[in-house]
């Protein structure tokens, strides 16, 4: 059994030395974008601007008496933009590359984002997937979760989270 961060590297880690060799099976490759068939996603505003707050506010947990604990589509944009967006685009023999500010080794990008929202305004609260090509979001399901969310996370005060993030990954992407 695995006991530390160190142990699980070690035992998960390739040795270049052994590595047998491989090759990029070009006809099979994984979906760039994960869509939900039939589900328009809401767009984003994507014009906006980075937050006018310093950073020293935010690693001491204090803001500014204008930086209400309140979430509207536009921060929750920022956030997403600011996290996890295209970034550069290059063309290629099958069409455009598209670079996210992730990393990923091979451009593979395996990454999903998943936010359930309670009171975000302009918003319906629900469990949302980050249309990443699109910049808007799927809705998976249109309901509060936060009763759920409290009771799985063990939130100490059992206070709702106005948003909580999720984060998978497609296997074949990996």
């Amino acid at each position: 059994m695995t006991k530390t961060s160190f142990q699980y590297h070690h035992h998960t880690s390739y040795d270049r030395h052994k590595m047998t060799g491989h090759y990029l099976d070009w006809q099979n490759q994984p979906v760039v974008y994960k869509e939900y068939p039939g589900i328009d996603p809401i767009l984003l505003p994507q014009d906006l601007g980075p937050p006018e707050i310093k950073i020293s506010y935010l690693l001491k947990g204090v803001a500014p008496s204008s930086m209400a604990h309140e979430i509207d589509v536009e921060k929750l944009s920022l956030i997403l933009r600011l996290t996890y967006s295209i970034t550069a685009k290059t063309p290629y023999s099958g069409g455009n590359l598209y670079y996210r500010s992730v990393a990923s080794a091979g451009a593979l990008y395996p990454t999903e984002i998943y936010v359930a929202t309670d009171g975000v305004h302009g918003l319906k609260d629900g469990l949302h997937h980050f249309a990443l090509l699109r910049h808007g979001l799927s809705t998976i399901r249109s309901q509060d979760l936060s009763h759920y969310i409290v009771r799985v996370t063990k939130t100490p005060d059992h206070r709702t989270p106005i948003l909580t993030f999720f984060l998978t990954a497609i296997l074949f992407r990996l």
